[in-house]
C-alpha cells in the first residue's frame, strides 16, 4: 500500500484529517488572484451585479446563506457534531500511537464519549 502521493501519480490517496493538498491548492490559488491584481476590478463588478438586475436574487442568495447558522439550520449542526467526533477520534488515535487500521474504533469510542458528556 502506497504511503504517499508522488507528483507524478494520479492516485488518490487519504490525506488523514483534512485534506492538505487541496487546502494548499485553495491557498496557491488565492495567493496568485490576490498578486493578479484583480481584487478591485472583481469588488467593482460584485458592486454592479448588486444594482443590476441580478441584484434581488443574490441578496436573496446572501439571506438564505447567512440564515444556515449552526442554530437555524440543522444540517449545519450536525457538521458541527462530525467535527466535534473527528476531532476526539483524533486525539484517541493519537493518544494510542497513531496505530494503522483503528479508524473505525477511534470513531465510535469518539461518538461514545460524546454521548456520555
Amino acid at each position: 500500500m502506497e504511503a504517499k502521493q508522488s507528483s507524478e501519480s494520479s492516485v488518490a490517496v487519504n490525506e488523514g484529517e483534512g485534506n492538505k493538498t487541496a487546502a494548499r491548492e485553495y491557498n496557491d490559488a488565492q495567493r496568485r488572484f490576490v498578486e493578479s491584481g484583480q481584487v478591485e476590478k472583481k469588488a467593482r463588478e460584485a458592486e454592479q451585479a448588486l444594482d443590476g438586475p441580478e441584484g434581488p436574487a443574490l441578496r436573496d442568495a446572501e439571506a438564505i446563506g447567512k440564515s444556515h447558522a449552526a442554530e437555524e439550520d440543522p444540517a449545519l449542526g450536525l457538521v458541527a457534531q462530525k467535527q466535534k467526533i473527528r476531532e476526539r477520534a483524533y486525539e484517541l488515535w493519537e493518544r494510542e500511537g497513531r496505530p494503522e487500521g483503528r479508524h473505525d474504533d477511534h470513531w465510535h469510542q469518539a461518538v461514545k464519549d460524546l454521548q456520555d458528556k
